[in-house]
């Protein structure tokens, strides 16, 4: 738009100085001294785009003119003049490649008279990064601030798959531009990330550079030791164990870890889970259901990898302790147990190792606040009987499998408290049936940890609907918390007095051997009264009460209880925390947990 105004002036002054040329070279304006009283020239100031190009500039002067340029960019010629008093001078201007705008001075001469016209010349579209690039930043993480010049709008784009590295504030509104990003703490070996800027088809990109933590090597305590500063636990719940079975073997993505409940799990939320008092998170994963990229290596996808490293770091760096696992993974080694044969072990064996050897690799170099758990629930969907000797052969089989692939790896993993499940994971049947020969061993002295899950009674902990006949939910547990008359109640048979005898009984055989014993999961249904015309406060100090209690014998019998937590806040629901809002949801159950170590403990 400057450009056609310029142009237009140039060509009304042009006709003007044709139609008085006539009268300019008869007139007396010109004196003896050459001074031209109707001296004029066309423009003050003459702007240019960035590509540079010619224009044209009209002195009227009854004296011969000249224009002269300051700078090399800026040529000037001189055309026929159509009269003695118009002059025409072409201005030609280089292409600006330089990334600021530049200037300059025209000086017009016509006898005694003279005046300066100023070239302006726009930059070409500019884009410079200032910092010194790579940036580097210790393991402990921190902000890092890059600085730019920049003389338009710019686009800024993090390098795909990076979390570490959060954008603090974008541009301000100065040429002098400044991104500062904080880095989490870093707990695995050196990692870079790169941040592009794009303007106008000019691209910019800064190196981000954060060393590797100097790794704790202290693996020096037992796991009777570990599990003393384990309690209480927490669950990650089904987070990272969402998925479909029809995706085994199948790279699903990191999208799945808010297919079950929809909040990302952050460094906040750790934080969070840290600041109500726990000092251990389990954390269920599933490697095979979606995660494969290669079936007949069973090779882990990297970036899922990667993801859940990203929250076991958030845990230790909060000083927890973590629990990582095979957990139902589409069950595919969970259900395997109706076929037990040579063959189908075989197989299965050679698939758990190969997932294993890679999350043992992976994560190697951490000290022993990180525990692998080899399985979840084996066999768990056969609810109904024990157990049979060929199938708790295979059971044995696969724990030792898993402890052999660990400690194969070398490093860290050499000496790492590793965590096996029972059958089934119920405690009457793991009591029974898991010992003796029926047990893995592990060529490391007190290094083995044995899990066990608690949802009993089932009535009154997990059921959500009332079953036939005098299966029926039960809102009340505890001997203080029943209702006079109500056949909600749970059978006292299995309240107060049952927990301690079933933890007791595994304390005797397990944590007195010094093999402590992992709670992986227990909880319970907690309800809205109102909906089923039910006393509220009794049902609230029921809920109190189970949880209070687990964790109170859990502190007595060197047992560590991880209560499992599902992000759903809707009752009937096992949530405990609200992790969108960040905030206690279910809080019968934290003041149960939190009374109930502290009774443990005293």
């Amino acid at each position: 738009m400057k450009k056609l105004k310029n142009l237009f002036y140039n060509l009304l002054l042009l006709t003007v100085c044709m139609a008085t040329s006539v009268l300019a070279a008869c007139s007396d304006d010109e004196d003896n001294s050459g001074t031209n009283t109707n001296f004029a020239v066309s423009a003050e100031m003459v702007e240019m785009p960035l590509e540079g190009g010619v224009t044209y500039l009209y002195v009227r002067s009854g004296a011969k003119a000249t224009v002269a340029s300051d700078q090399t960019w800026c040529q000037v010629s001189e055309e026929a003049s159509s009269s003695a008093v118009s002059h025409r001078f072409k201005i030609e201007v280089n292409p600006n490649a330089d990334t600021d705008d530049r200037e300059a001075t025209l000086t017009v001469a016509a006898g005694a008279n003279t005046q300066s016209v100023k070239v302006k010349q726009t930059a070409a579209w500019g884009l410079i990064v200032e910092s010194v690039e790579p940036i580097e930043v210790p393991a402990a993480g921190g902000s890092v601030v890059v600085k730019l010049k920049a003389n338009g709008s710019y686009t800024t784009t993090m390098q795909d798959g990076v979390n570490w590295l959060t954008a603090v504030n974008s541009r301000s509104p100065m040429s002098e531009c400044v991104h500062t990003y904080q880095v989490d703490a870093n707990f695995g070996p050196d990692r870079t990330a790169s941040i592009t800027f794009a303007l106008e088809g000019i691209t910019q990109t800064v190196t981000v550079k954060q060393l590797g933590a100097t790794q704790s090597s202290d693996m020096s305590h037992t796991a009777k030791e570990i599990a003393a500063q384990m309690l209480p636990g927490w669950n990650l719940g089904n987070t990272l164990e969402a998925g479909s079975s029809s995706n085994n073997d199948k790279n699903a993505g990191v999208s799945t870890e808010v297919s079950w409940q929809k909040t990302k799990t952050t460094k906040q939320l750790i934080d969070f889970v840290k600041a109500q008092g726990f000092k251990s998170v389990r954390i269920p994963c599933s490697w095979v259901m979606g995660h494969i990229t290669d079936a007949a290596n069973a090779t882990i996808d990297p970036t899922w990898m990667n993801r859940v490293q990203e929250i076991v770091n958030y845990c230790i760096a909060n000083d927890l302790y973590v629990v990582l696992n095979d957990h139902y993974d589409g069950g595919w080694l969970e259900e395997s147990f109706g076929d037990v044969s040579d063959a189908a072990v075989t197989k299965n064996c050679n698939k758990l190792a190969k997932i294993w050897k890679q999350i043992a690799n992976h994560f190697k170099n951490y000290d022993e606040h990180l525990l692998f758990a080899g399985l979840n629930e084996p066999n768990q969907s056969q609810y109904s009987g024990e157990m049979t000797a060929a199938q708790m052969k295979a059971l044995v089989k696969y724990e030792q499998t898993f402890i052999d692939a660990v400690r194969q790896t070398g490093g860290n993993n050499a000496k790492r408290t590793l965590v096996v499940q029972g059958p089934k994971t119920n405690i009457s049947e793991t009591l029974k049936l898991f010992k003796g020969s029926n047990f893995p061993v592990d060529n490391v002295a007190e290094r083995l940890m044995v899990e066990v899950h608690y949802y009993e009674p089932w009535q009154f902990a997990g059921l959500t609907e009332d079953g036939s006949g005098s299966y029926i939910q039960h809102y009340y547990w505890g001997a203080d918390n029943h209702v006079a008359g109500s056949n909600r109640n749970a059978e006292s048979k299995y309240e107060e007095s049952y927990v301690k005898k079933l933890f007791g009984q595994l304390k005797a055989q397990y944590v007195d051997n010094n093999i402590p014993v992992v709670i992986g999961e227990y909880g319970a249904q907690w309800r809205d009264m109102s909906a089923v015309g039910g006393d509220q406060a009794k049902h609230d100090a029921s809920i109190k009460a189970y949880f209070k209690t687990i964790n109170e014998q859990g502190a007595r019998c060197g047992i560590v209880p991880f209560v499992w937590d599902i992000n759903s806040c809707q009752k009937p629901t096992m949530t405990v925390i609200d992790r969108a809002k960040l905030a206690v949801y279910c809080t019968p159950a934290m003041e149960g947990i939190l009374e109930g170590v502290r009774a443990g403990k005293q």
